[in-house]
């Protein structure tokens, strides 16, 4: 899961977690102030139970991280060019790809 949330102190903050029931259940959930850079959303990530499953928990595919934190850096960047629009952004379920292989074609 991902998104922004009206925090009543600090205003819109990134969030990132497990999605679905998890959410609910596990209340796994990081919190960051935007703008993020991509190293505050890698660290965002490795603050969550989910990382391990992302990485290939127990044998499961690796997810593109790359592509989570592209879209973490983006929501960071919407929550500093529209602070006033916007409640609250939830993407619940984020679905995160296997981890693409890149093959040179040379």
């Amino acid at each position: 899961m991902l998104g922004l949330h009206r925090d009543p102190e600090m205003g819109l903050v990134v969030m990132a977690g497990a999605g679905g029931v998890l959410l609910e259940l596990a209340k796994d959930v990081a919190f960051c102030a935007p703008p993020i850079s991509r190293d505050k959303a890698r660290d965002m990530l490795k603050r969550t139970r989910a990382a391990r499953l992302i990485e290939g928990y127990r044998g499961g595919e690796p997810r593109d991280v790359g592509a989570i934190i592209d879209a973490l850096v983006g929501l960071g960047r919407l929550a500093v060019d529209c602070p006033d629009v916007i409640l609250s952004i939830d993407i619940n379920p984020f679905a995160a790809l296997r981890k693409a292989a890149w093959r040179s074609t040379r």
